[in-house]
């Protein structure tokens, strides 16, 4: 009898256990949120000089060629040229160009709220490496996929994008939302398309940095962010020249203060305070924290 027992128990156990990586496989598996598709980029071709019969009008061209002393060599061998093979070579995987934003937004669903992060990350395979592009959130763009009952909007800040797109501001006729609007515009202004994309609120940025136990940041100057804050507190927006430990929410203030300074000077702090979360989720301590790691960006 026990030993029916015990395989009936090593048998729900078996169950439980494959029910379990199902339920993981599917959830990791999941969108989570709609897809982009971005039209690639239309370059109009230079319009050419060269008319039928008539030669281009092209400036001189002086090579200058320096000396170069070569010593003489008694040659020991005979070179050989080995032709180029015909077979063809694999081609090498292509670089992933992700998305990264951040919304000035602490409301959940991400249905309002401006751009004010912005980057795009571009993984290399090939030659492993991770490159960030920081993208103002002032630059004065063209807005494409606009209705067509909103003629007169057809420029805007690049932050302005995401809100737009948005089913609560209705005014983007592409695929995407928020998203995919600013995806869209970036590729429309700069021909560079994305293949995915994040978006993080504050809330969610908050979460994050608490869920990691704090950042840690030295300051090379002090920063005094009270212009950008009706808050009472408003000591809690000055940050003192030195060492710094910093939790969610004065992460946020750290990475918001912008009127006393210029928004270059924000967005390095900004880019400072995203390496410190990346020195922080390669510290082995993050093991610990994965799981309200993983709640706080799904949570919102």
């Amino acid at each position: 009898m026990s030993k029916k027992v015990g395989l009936l128990v090593l048998m729900v156990t078996v169950f439980g256990v494959l029910i379990t990586a199902i339920v993981i496989v599917t959830w990791w598996n999941r969108p989570l949120g709609e897809p982009l598709l971005i039209p690639s980029p239309t370059l109009e071709p230079a319009p050419s000089k060269v008319q039928k019969g008539l030669e281009p009008d092209l400036p001189a061209i002086t090579q200058t060629v320096e000396k170069t002393t070569i010593r003489a060599m008694t040659p020991t061998a005979t070179a050989t040229i080995t032709p180029e093979t015909t077979e063809p070579t694999p081609d090498e995987p292509q670089p992933l160009y992700i998305l990264a934003a951040g919304i000035d937004s602490r409301k959940p669903g991400y249905q309002g709220g401006l751009a004010d992060v912005i980057r795009i990350v571009r993984i290399d395979f090939a030659t492993p490496r991770v490159t960030v592009l920081t993208l103002p959130r002032d630059l004065w763009v063209e807005l494409p996929g606009i209705k067509e009952e909103y003629p007169n909007l057809t420029h805007g800040k690049i932050n302005t994008a995401y809100s737009y797109g948005t089913p609560a501001m209705d005014r983007y006729q592409g695929e995407g939302g928020g998203p995919g609007l600013l995806a869209h515009t970036i590729a429309h202004n700069y021909g560079l398309v994305v293949d995915h994309y994040a978006v993080l609120n504050m809330e969610v940025f908050v979460d994050i940095v608490d869920a990691l136990g704090g950042i840690d940041l030295y300051l090379y100057r002090t920063w005094d962010g009270r212009a950008d804050t009706d808050d009472p507190d408003l000591e809690d927006w000055v940050f003192e020249e030195g060492e710094h430990h910093m939790e969610g929410d004065e992460a946020l203030r750290f990475a918001r203060i912008r009127l006393n300074d210029t928004e270059i000077m924000r967005t390095d702090n900004q880019t400072a305070v995203i390496c410190a979360i990346k020195d922080k989720m390669l510290h082995p301590s993050v093991f610990g924290a994965l799981p309200n790691l993983v709640k706080a960006f799904l949570g919102r």
